[in-house]
Protein backbone atom coordinates (compact mmCIF):
# COMPACT_ATOMS: atom_id res chain seq x y z
CA UNK A 1 0.00 0.00 0.00
CA UNK A 2 1.11 3.55 -0.72
CA UNK A 3 1.89 5.69 2.34
CA UNK A 4 -0.88 8.21 1.56
CA UNK A 5 -3.42 5.40 1.22
CA UNK A 6 -2.37 4.02 4.61
CA UNK A 7 -2.69 7.45 6.22
CA UNK A 8 -6.11 7.98 4.64
CA UNK A 9 -7.49 4.68 5.95
CA UNK A 10 -5.31 4.04 8.99
CA UNK A 11 -5.87 4.53 12.69
CA UNK A 12 -6.27 8.26 13.33
CA UNK A 13 -5.08 7.92 16.94
CA UNK A 14 -1.67 6.76 15.64
CA UNK A 15 -1.36 9.74 13.31
CA UNK A 16 -2.43 12.16 16.06
CA UNK A 17 0.19 10.77 18.45
CA UNK A 18 2.96 11.08 15.86
CA UNK A 19 1.88 14.56 14.69
CA UNK A 20 1.66 15.83 18.29
CA UNK A 21 5.18 14.55 19.01
CA UNK A 22 6.49 16.37 15.94
CA UNK A 23 4.62 19.58 16.79
CA UNK A 24 6.16 19.65 20.29
CA UNK A 25 9.69 19.43 18.87
CA UNK A 26 9.36 21.54 15.70
CA UNK A 27 7.56 24.68 14.63
CA UNK A 28 4.63 23.69 12.44
CA UNK A 29 3.35 26.61 10.37
CA UNK A 30 -0.19 26.22 9.05
CA UNK A 31 -0.18 27.51 5.48
CA UNK A 32 -3.71 26.37 4.64
CA UNK A 33 -6.00 25.31 7.50
CA UNK A 34 -8.31 22.36 6.88
CA UNK A 35 -10.80 23.24 4.15
CA UNK A 36 -13.32 21.11 2.33
CA UNK A 37 -13.59 20.88 -1.41
CA UNK A 38 -14.71 18.60 -4.20
CA UNK A 39 -12.46 16.54 -6.44
CA UNK A 40 -13.34 14.35 -9.40
CA UNK A 41 -12.92 10.68 -8.59
CA UNK A 42 -11.56 8.56 -11.42
CA UNK A 43 -11.90 4.80 -11.72
CA UNK A 44 -11.16 2.09 -14.24
CA UNK A 45 -13.80 -0.10 -15.87
CA UNK A 46 -13.01 -3.67 -14.83
CA UNK A 47 -14.38 -5.17 -18.06
CA UNK A 48 -12.85 -2.95 -20.74
CA UNK A 49 -10.06 -1.55 -18.56
CA UNK A 50 -10.95 2.00 -19.60
CA UNK A 51 -10.90 5.04 -17.31
CA UNK A 52 -14.08 6.90 -16.38
CA UNK A 53 -15.26 9.48 -13.83
CA UNK A 54 -17.36 8.28 -10.91
CA UNK A 55 -18.26 11.81 -9.89
CA UNK A 56 -17.26 14.38 -7.30
CA UNK A 57 -16.05 13.38 -3.84
CA UNK A 58 -15.90 15.60 -0.75
CA UNK A 59 -12.39 15.91 0.70
CA UNK A 60 -10.65 17.98 3.35
CA UNK A 61 -7.20 19.34 2.57
CA UNK A 62 -4.56 21.13 4.64
CA UNK A 63 -1.04 22.44 4.09
CA UNK A 64 1.70 23.03 6.67
CA UNK A 65 5.43 23.71 6.64
CA UNK A 66 8.15 22.48 8.98
CA UNK A 67 11.57 24.09 8.59
CA UNK A 68 10.34 25.63 5.32
CA UNK A 69 9.37 22.24 3.85
CA UNK A 70 5.72 21.86 2.82
CA UNK A 71 3.49 18.97 3.78
CA UNK A 72 0.08 18.25 2.29
CA UNK A 73 -2.78 16.37 3.90
CA UNK A 74 -5.97 15.07 2.36
CA UNK A 75 -8.84 13.17 3.92
CA UNK A 76 -12.11 11.87 2.57
CA UNK A 77 -15.22 13.70 3.70
CA UNK A 78 -15.05 16.40 6.37
CA UNK A 79 -12.10 15.31 8.53
CA UNK A 80 -9.89 18.28 9.37
CA UNK A 81 -8.01 16.46 12.12
CA UNK A 82 -6.86 13.69 9.76
CA UNK A 83 -5.94 16.20 7.04
CA UNK A 84 -3.78 18.19 9.49
CA UNK A 85 -2.09 15.09 10.92
CA UNK A 86 -1.29 13.79 7.44
CA UNK A 87 0.07 17.21 6.44
CA UNK A 88 2.37 17.30 9.48
CA UNK A 89 3.60 13.75 8.85
CA UNK A 90 4.10 14.49 5.16
CA UNK A 91 6.17 17.59 5.99
CA UNK A 92 8.21 15.66 8.57
CA UNK A 93 9.02 12.94 6.02
CA UNK A 94 9.81 15.48 3.30
CA UNK A 95 12.09 17.42 5.67
CA UNK A 96 13.77 14.15 6.76
CA UNK A 97 13.27 15.00 10.42
CA UNK A 98 14.69 12.54 12.96
CA UNK A 99 11.10 11.57 13.81
CA UNK A 100 10.79 10.10 10.30
CA UNK A 101 12.53 7.00 11.63
CA UNK A 102 9.56 6.51 13.97
CA UNK A 103 6.89 7.34 11.38
CA UNK A 104 7.85 4.78 8.74
CA UNK A 105 7.65 1.66 10.99
CA UNK A 106 4.26 2.78 12.33
CA UNK A 107 3.00 3.30 8.77
CA UNK A 108 4.38 -0.11 7.80
CA UNK A 109 2.59 -1.81 10.70
CA UNK A 110 -0.65 -0.05 9.88
CA UNK A 111 -0.26 -1.04 6.22
CA UNK A 112 0.04 -4.70 7.19
CA UNK A 113 -3.05 -4.41 9.43
CA UNK A 114 -5.08 -2.80 6.64
CA UNK A 115 -3.97 -5.39 4.08
CA UNK A 116 -4.99 -8.20 6.44
CA UNK A 117 -8.39 -6.54 6.95
CA UNK A 118 -8.84 -6.31 3.16
CA UNK A 119 -7.84 -9.95 2.78
CA UNK A 120 -10.47 -10.97 5.35
CA UNK A 121 -13.12 -8.84 3.62
CA UNK A 122 -12.23 -10.39 0.24
CA UNK A 123 -12.58 -13.88 1.71
CA UNK A 124 -16.04 -13.01 3.00
CA UNK A 125 -17.04 -11.55 -0.37
CA UNK A 126 -15.67 -14.53 -2.29
CA UNK A 127 -18.00 -16.82 -0.38
CA UNK A 128 -21.04 -14.88 -1.57
CA UNK A 129 -20.15 -14.59 -5.28
CA UNK A 130 -22.30 -16.40 -7.80
CA UNK A 131 -20.39 -18.89 -9.93
CA UNK A 132 -22.26 -18.98 -13.20
CA UNK A 133 -20.08 -21.73 -14.71
CA UNK A 134 -21.06 -24.07 -11.87
CA UNK A 135 -24.75 -23.17 -12.19
CA UNK A 136 -24.77 -24.06 -15.92
CA UNK A 137 -23.28 -27.50 -15.57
Amino acid sequence: MEIREVMAEGNLALWERLADAIATEHEVVVVEPPATGLVMMHARDSVRDTPFCLGEVLITRATVTINGVAGYGFALEEDGVRAMCVAVLDAALAAALPESEEILPVVGGESRRLMERRRQENLLLAGSKVRFAIMEG
